[in-house]
């Protein structure tokens, strides 16, 4: 799935965040997120 993609800015909530962090993190993606504000995202650090 990768294709040379290197990070991701995106994502405007949490509930589309969470399974796609889980995604990016299986393929080694770097993954900003400007406004998802679950508390479960920032304790996967």
């Amino acid at each position: 799935m990768n294709d040379g993609i290197r990070y991701v800015i995106g994502h405007l909530c949490s509930s589309s965040t969470q399974p796609a962090s889980d995604i990016y993190e299986d393929e080694g993606i770097l993954m900003i997120t400007p406004a998802a504000t679950a508390p479960e995202l920032t304790a996967r650090l």
